[in-house]
């Protein structure tokens, strides 16, 4: 490797960190957008909640097979079809 040249890896390894911290921010941020969200689509507090209470609850039951399917077909694939099917939504 030459001297002054930055190994791919880093970056890597730097989007990730970025990734990292600002990952909980998106979750504990949701009260600032709680009342636009209720206002926009026209929802009690109830709905709004009970909505983002259920997302959580399916993200926690779909984490493990998630990781199972990352570790049998690599995450390449599977966040390729993620976000396929999330298109398709």
């Amino acid at each position: 490797m030459k001297q002054g040249h930055l190994f791919y890896g880093w970056v890597i390894v730097g989007a990730g960190l970025v990734v990292w911290i600002l990952e909980p921010g998106m979750y504990v941020s949701f009260g600032i957008f709680f009342k636009p969200v209720s206002a926009e689509m026209g929802w009690s507090r109830a709905m709004v909640a009970g909505a983002s209470s259920l997302a959580m609850i399916m993200i926690g039951m779909i984490a493990p097979f998630s990781g199972a399917l990352s570790d049998r077909y690599g995450p390449r694939r599977l966040v390729m079809v993620s976000g396929v099917l999330t298109g398709l939504v």
